[in-house]
């Protein structure tokens, strides 16, 4: 009799379970709407200049790969931080530190908060993996409502967020909303803050594409509000999408405290839980991050790839709904043009999706989603008129 004879096999991961088909499929027309990748014109995920330039220089000065500390390079949190809010940065008052990826930075901070919690608010429409990180932590989660009929839906997450028990969790995108691609407004951010001072939440603030759906500054906006108003939050930060080092798992988080006494037991209970899971995150993308922050005319050239990589995302989803909209009238896909950033929501129903991808070798996530970037002038049309065809 085997020991392993009684473990149950827990299905695949809708998402990588899709990236595998794909990745099996042998038409060479096939087309892949699937991951949070950017991808250029050819389809193809980046290596940025300024990443190669700073690769080039580690591989000839020959760097050690010793551990780094637990917390990790703090220093290159603190300079993603400058970069999140700017002039609002406060050091005393602001726990820094690296982590593997978002998704380390999510577990450490629902970590913390059980400490004063078990109730957390997500997004009905969000990242998959959001809920699988607080359930697993013991939480409670409270679905609110973000996205409706194409149009985001305000009232109804705000009514949601306010009937929350006090010092709840609140998980909120800062931008480029995923799956949705809908964005809160700088009146509506200032209504959250004021809800949450009203009823004592706990803002934690996801922020995975830091300049994919405007400048730097903008796409800051929510958390240096938060900052400025004296809120205590935190904000989890993944490097992977805006300097394209996605297998690199460079992460960061942010905890804001109302008083400098309290980050020293913060960071203890933080670097234990860290040492308990990883014990270290990894050197070398933090290192790249660090050093393009640090040069100016690295983090120049950096900001200007970005701005190209944002240029793409905005032409092609301009491209995609005009088109749509041309070809099918009566489909309601203007509603597409107000979205920002990588994604927006298709709407099909589960056969629909099936048929894009069985029928035309279009693979779209399970929930309707799309990443515009999988999109190029050669495919684009082919991929309109397969999403009609299937829409009817």
């Amino acid at each position: 009799m085997t020991l392993f004879e009684k473990i149950s096999e827990i299905p695949g991961d809708p998402l990588f379970g899709l990236a595998a088909q794909y990745q099996n499929d042998p038409r060479p027309e096939k087309c892949t709407l699937v991951t949070g990748y950017y991808r250029n014109e050819d389809l193809e995920v980046p290596l940025l200049k300024a990443v190669a330039l700073v690769e080039k220089e580690m591989a000839e000065q020959k760097m050690s790969r010793k551990y780094l500390p637990i917390d990790g390079d703090v220093e290159m949190a603190r300079e993603i931080g400058k970069l999140v809010f700017g002039p609002k940065w406060v050091e005393e008052r602001i726990l820094a530190m690296q982590t593997i990826g978002a998704t380390g930075a999510l577990y450490l901070c629902g970590v913390l908060a059980r400490h004063f919690t078990d109730v957390i608010a997500i997004s009905k429409q969000t990242w998959v993996n959001h809920w699988k990180i607080f359930s697993s932590i013991g939480f409670k989660i409270e679905p609110y409502p973000y996205y409706r009929e194409k149009e985001l839906a305000f009232n109804w997450m705000v009514e949601k967020l306010r009937a929350l028990p006090e010092r709840s969790c609140a998980l909120l995108h800062t931008n480029c909303h995923n799956p949705t691609g809908l964005d809160l407004s700088t009146e509506d951010w200032k209504v959250i803050s004021a809800l949450c001072k009203e009823k004592r939440l706990f803002p934690i603030f996801d922020m995975a594409y830091h300049g994919f759906t405007g400048e730097i500054d903008e796409d800051a906006f929510a958390p240096r509000l938060f900052l400025e108003e004296g809120h205590e939050f935190a904000l989890t930060y993944t490097a992977a999408k805006n300097f394209s080092l996605y297998s690199e798992r460079v992460g960061a988080l942010f905890v804001i405290s109302d008083s400098a006494e309290n980050i020293p037991a913060i960071r203890s209970q933080l670097k234990s839980e860290a040492r308990r899971i990883y014990s270290n995150p990894p050197f070398h993308g933090a290192h790249i991050v660090k050093t393009i922050l640090q040069m100016p005319a690295l983090k120049k050239l950096w900001l200007e790839e970005l701005q190209e990589m944002r240029e793409r995302i905005e032409k092609t989803r301009a491209a995609f709904t005009k088109l749509l909209c041309k070809k099918d009238p009566e489909g309601r896909w203007e509603a597409l043009k107000k979205g920002k950033g990588l994604f927006c929501m298709s709407g099909l129903a589960p056969e629909a999706i099936e048929r894009l991808r069985t029928e035309f070798g279009f693979y779209v996530l399970f929930d309707g989603r799309i990443n515009l970037t999988g999109l190029n002038s050669q495919n684009l049309p082919t991929f309109v008129d397969a999403l009609i065809e299937v829409s009817k």
